[in-house]
């Protein structure tokens, strides 16, 4: 899957739900409701185009690549570290050609060795690393609890709403019941990664 399509669809998942949360759920609530539940949801709607912004747009923490050694060098050097009383051998990256530390990874996608690399996400088109690492916990965080808070609304309309099976067979309450299908999903895609 190409990233660019990836981040696309992160967009289209939040921001459909969105539209279909407040102009089809929301609005069969009581006002006392709908204006701080509108407002609450709206901020943290909010906080995940932030967020998933600043993650996509922020360094991962590029290793630095103006000191290159060649592979021999390396192999006469045989670099290590020791952390608590143990010596860890460094490896060697033949794309960057430098010594990487601890954590760093080469980043096939990036092309470049990146500092404390967790993974690359392609529905931010960008690593996580070092420099954007709590930037990405805020982001799924964030993203979790807005799905939550639609996907309980949401429950409780089709609670209020269906008294028998025939009800069920509503565009309102089926659009509601796919809207709770996504918010399950999304919850067991992002709360492993919290």
């Amino acid at each position: 899957i190409n990233d660019d399509m990836a981040v696309i669809g992160v967009y289209s998942f939040f921001t459909i739900p969105t539209i279909l949360y407040y102009t089809l759920i929301l609005p069969f609530f009581s006002h006392e409701v709908v204006l701080p539940t509108s407002i609450i949801s709206g901020i943290i709607f909010s906080l995940v185009l932030l967020f998933h912004f600043d993650v996509m747009t922020t360094s991962p923490g590029y290793a630095d690549t103006t000191n290159t050694i060649t592979q021999e060098e390396y192999d006469k050097l045989k670099p290590k570290v020791t952390v608590k009383n143990y010596d860890y051998p460094l490896s060697y990256c033949e794309t960057c050609h430098i010594v990487r530390e601890i954590r760093m990874f080469h980043c096939s996608m990036c092309n470049k060795c990146i500092i404390r690399h967790d993974h690359h996400c392609p529905f931010v088109n960008n690593c996580i690393g070092k420099n954007n690492h709590f930037k990405f916990l805020k982001l799924i965080i964030t993203a979790t609890t807005h799905s939550t808070f639609i996907t309980i609304y949401c429950i409780l309309f089709l609670w209020y709403r269906i008294h028998s099976f025939h009800d069920f067979y509503n565009a309102k309450n089926i659009i509601c019941c796919l809207l709770v299908g996504t918010g399950v999903v999304l919850a067991f895609m992002m709360i492993p990664f919290i």
